[in-house]
C-alpha cells in the first residue's frame, strides 16, 4: 500500500546520500525531476518506490494510489493573489492576504506590479500567465457519460470539485463535452476506480476524465462555490456537484478542449461573459 503522505521533494535540496529517514517499506517518493543513477540505487536499497517527472516509475505490485508526478510548476502566491483579486474584487488588502495565505505586504507588492487592478485586467494577465494548478494527475476513461462518471467519482471522493468543459456545459450550455477536469485533496485507490469501471490511460486524448490534486491549494480552497444537480441516473439523486471557480474552469479548457479549437473559443467567452469580462 502507497503510503497517504507520499514523499516529495524539491530538484537540487536533498542528495540520496542524506535519505537519513525511515519510513514503512513500500513507501513511494514523489521525484520533481528524472531519477538518476544515484537515487535509484538509494531508493532501491531502502525498498522504497518512485514516480519521476518523466514517467519513470517503480510501483509494480502495490495497491497504488495512482500518481503521476506533476509536469508544471507549483504556482507561486501571485497567483493565488490575482486568484483572489479577481474573484473577490473590492476587498480590502488585509481581507485578500487572508484569503490568499500571505502577508498584506505582498498583496500591495501584487498590485503594484499590475498596470490595473479592475477585473477585467486581473482575469486576463491571469489566464495569460498561470502556469497550471500543478501537483498529481491521474487520466481516466469510461464509456457513459460524462456527467455520471463525474457523479460517480464525487462518491468517491465527496471534496471533488468538478472544472473544466463539464464545468462550463452546465454554466452556460454550448456542447456535450467528451473530457473534463475534476480536482479532489487525494487521489482514490485505483482499486476503489476500477470497481466503478474506470481505467487508467497513458494518452491524455484518451482521457474522458483528468482527476487532480493540485499543488495549488487555491484550487481547493473553501469559498461560495456554484453546485448543480447530480445526473438523474446517480444513484445518490440527493447530493449535488460543487464546481471549481470561473477562473479555474478557464484555465481547464486549455487541456479539455484542445482538439476543438472553435469550441474552445466559444466555451471561454461564454465564461469571461459570466465575469464580465469582454473576449
Amino acid at each position: 500500500m502507497v503510503r497517504s503522505d507520499q514523499l516529495r521533494v524539491a530538484a537540487g535540496t536533498l542528495r540520496p546520500s542524506r535519505l537519513t529517514v525511515a519510513p514503512e517499506r513500500d513507501a513511494v517518493m514523489c521525484l520533481p525531476f528524472p531519477i538518476t543513477d544515484n537515487w535509484r540505487a538509494a531508493l532501491q536499497a531502502r525498498r522504497w518506490h518512485w514516480v519521476d517527472s518523466d514517467g519513470d516509475t517503480n510501483i509494480d505490485g502495490l495497491d497504488a494510489r495512482a500518481a503521476t508526478p506533476r509536469t508544471k510548476a507549483t504556482p507561486s502566491a501571485r497567483f493565488r493573489v490575482m486568484r483572489e483579486l479577481a474573484l473577490q474584487p473590492g476587498l480590502t488588502q488585509a481581507q485578500w492576504a487572508a484569503l490568499s495565505k500571505v502577508t498584506q505586504g505582498r498583496v500591495a507588492q501584487v498590485l503594484a506590479s499590475l498596470p490595473s487592478d479592475d477585473v477585467q485586467t486581473v482575469v486576463r494577465l491571469w489566464l495569460e500567465q498561470y502556469p497550471g494548478p500543478g501537483g498529481l494527475r491521474l487520466d481516466l476513461a469510461r464509456g457513459d457519460p460524462l456527467a455520471k462518471q463525474v457523479a460517480d467519482l464525487a462518491g468517491v471522493r465527496p471534496d471533488l470539485l468538478v472544472s473544466g468543459a463539464l464545468a462550463a456545459e452546465h454554466l452556460a450550455a454550448w456542447t456535450t463535452p467528451r473530457r473534463t477536469t475534476a480536482y479532489t485533496a487525494e487521489l482514490p485507490l485505483m482499486s476503489e476506480l476500477n470497481a466503478r469501471g474506470f481505467v487508467e490511460v497513458d494518452a491524455a486524448s484518451e482521457a474522458t476524465v483528468v482527476l487532480r490534486v493540485p499543488a495549488d491549494s487555491s484550487v481547493l480552497a473553501d469559498r461560495n462555490r456554484v453546485t448543480v444537480p447530480m445526473p438523474a441516473s446517480s444513484a445518490d439523486r440527493a447530493r449535488e456537484l460543487r464546481l471549481a471557480d470561473l477562473l479555474q474552469i478557464c484555465a481547464d479548457l486549455d487541456d479539455d478542449l484542445a482538439e476543438s479549437p472553435r469550441t474552445l473559443v466559444d466555451a471561454r467567452t461564454a465564461l469571461l461573459a459570466l465575469m464580465g469580462v469582454a473576449a
